[in-house]
């Protein structure tokens, strides 16, 4: 019944979304590289770009690249620059998994 919704969404919640494990090497290797801040922002914005700029692509999915660029500037700057690479990747994927096209 509709008491067993919070249980059986509770699972999902913790599996990694697509791409994560991709978006953590990418981030750990800017920080590495001592990419931090608005650097690492506009970095990550610009993963988003190519498709964006082809004009190939569905509003959703630049619906969901604003999404991504907003998460990870507020995780950054909440992080003073230096995120944790998993904490944003989670975030910034699970916002672009749920928003763009299947």
């Amino acid at each position: 019944g509709a008491n067993d919704v919070p249980s059986s969404a509770s699972p999902v919640a913790s599996v990694l979304p697509q791409g994560h494990d991709t978006c953590v090497t990418f981030v750990q290797g800017r920080l590495e590289k001592g990419v931090v801040g608005n650097e690492l922002l506009q970095d990550v914005a610009s993963t988003c770009l190519p498709a964006v700029r082809s004009g190939v692509t569905e509003p959703r999915f630049r619906q969901a690249c604003d999404e991504v660029q907003h998460l990870a500037a507020k995780t950054i700057a909440g992080a003073g620059g230096r995120p944790d690479a998993q904490a944003l990747c989670t975030a910034v994927m699970r916002a672009f998994q749920a928003l763009a096209p299947p």
